[in-house]
């Protein structure tokens, strides 16, 4: 062969070694930064996992609280509409004695001859 093939080989085997060692101390580098990452990234899923509890737990209480009023809210109207439904029934009665007393005292004098009652 001629020395300018030998040139050329030599060369290739050069550049391709020194690549090639460029690739092996980057690599490295590279896992060792994606190892950082990944413990960054364990540590913050861990932190957005406390937190994404937190608020979850936040929002559930929330929520009975708002189911807690809301149940208040329909015990105090369900007590409102008793009481007025109660005074209404209590008026009636009410009523209905004094008409029942009236009509005794209408058929009594009736009954007694003094003329109150209707003929």
């Amino acid at each position: 062969m001629k020395p300018s093939v030998y040139a050329l080989m030599f060369a290739f085997v050069i550049v391709t070694t020194s690549v090639f060692a460029e690739e092996q101390v980057t690599v490295p580098s590279a896992v060792e930064q994606n190892e950082v990452q990944t413990t960054d990234e364990v540590k913050n899923a861990g932190v957005s996992t406390q937190v994404h509890e937190r608020n979850r737990i936040r929002k559930q209480e929330h929520k009975t609280e708002l189911m807690q009023k809301k149940q208040d809210k329909l015990k105090a109207k369900m007590e409102r509409k008793r009481e007025r439904l109660m005074d209404k029934m209590e008026k009636k009665n009410e009523k209905m004695k004094e008409k029942m007393e009236r009509r005794s005292e209408r058929l009594n004098g009736a009954e007694s001859g003094s003329g109150s009652g209707r003929r």
